[in-house]
């Protein structure tokens, strides 16, 4: 499979190493994000949950989660000012409220 695999990507040209084990650390990595390591362990069939633990340094922690949603996330918004349109920056989400 790993040889199929690496010949597909010199055939399309991709500069890819790709490996079955690859799908594998994707689909965990995957579940780990929607469900618990407990959980994952029985899916993938680990009967020791440290090997599923291996795996958590590929889903994104809340930490990382939050920083690319400060990437992404507006930052201000358009408001009249009575007599024309200003930029307002959002300091806090929770307590913007549009009126």
């Amino acid at each position: 499979m790993n040889r199929d695999l690496k010949h597909t990507c010199e055939v399309c040209n991709l500069p890819y190493n790709i490996k079955s084990h690859s799908f594998r650390v994707n689909v965990i990595s995957n579940l780990l994000k929607i469900t618990t390591v407990q959980n994952t362990a029985d899916i993938v069939g680990h009967r020791d949950i440290r090997s599923t633990m291996a795996y958590r340094r590929y889903a994104l922690s809340k930490e990382e989660i939050k920083s690319n949603l400060d990437l992404i996330l507006v930052r201000e918004v358009k408001v009249w000012d009575s007599k024309e349109w200003k930029w307002v920056e959002i300091e806090d989400f929770s307590s913007f409220r549009s009126t």
